[in-house]
């Protein structure tokens, strides 16, 4: 075998091994945060937060939507001004529905973890709606993430559309997290 082939397979078997090396390497655990001082500054931020995206849902306000939804779901959605436009597509078709949320809270305490770049904020959360004869019940959460030093939280909403895509939108978010039961449920009244 020559010196140039010998060259070439240690090459390949070089980046052979480093691919695996890279693709191996597992996603950094989130520990949970449970300093009091804290959970009890941070839950007040992302509970405010959680209201205010709760309250522009209700008023159907679309900045405060845009403001608060974490970078990765604005780019899915094509960049800002077409989630400003999908955000009003589905208002519009909210109120062709009359659908009415007569509850939406945050549901509980918030959960907070953290791993070397990024800290989470987990906010359960319930919804009832009613619409011409049925309404819905929701249970979800929002998910805060941001990085770490950072005194911004932007939100993913974690729901039954969303649950099997929460690693593609957040691809930071720790497995070791659990998330909160999703439901969507249709029922009459």
């Amino acid at each position: 075998m020559s010196l140039f082939h010998r060259l070439e397979v240690s090459a390949v078997l070089l980046a052979a091994s480093l691919t695996l090396t890279v693709g191996c390497q597992q996603q950094p655990k989130a520990e949970p945060i449970t300093d009091p001082d804290y959970v009890s500054v941070e839950s007040e931020k992302v509970l405010g937060d959680t209201k205010r995206l709760i309250d522009a849902t209700l008023n159907q306000e679309i900045d405060p939507l845009l403001e608060l939804t974490h970078p990765n779901t604005l780019k899915m959605m094509g960049g800002e001004e077409k989630a400003r436009e999908l955000m009003q597509l589905v208002f519009d078709q909210v109120k062709a529905l009359q659908l009415n949320y007569d509850r939406f809270v945050p549901v509980g305490d918030p959960t907070f973890y953290r791993t070397p770049q990024y800290e989470f904020a987990i906010i359960a959360t319930e919804a009832h709606a009613t619409f011409p004869d049925d309404s819905l019940d929701q249970k979800g959460a929002m998910i805060g993430m941001r990085k770490v030093g950072s005194d911004k939280w932007t939100y993913v909403d974690y729901n039954d559309q969303t649950k099997d895509q929460i690693y593609t939108i957040l691809p930071e978010l720790p497995r070791n997290i659990e998330l909160p039961e999703t439901l969507s449920k249709l029922g009459s009244q």
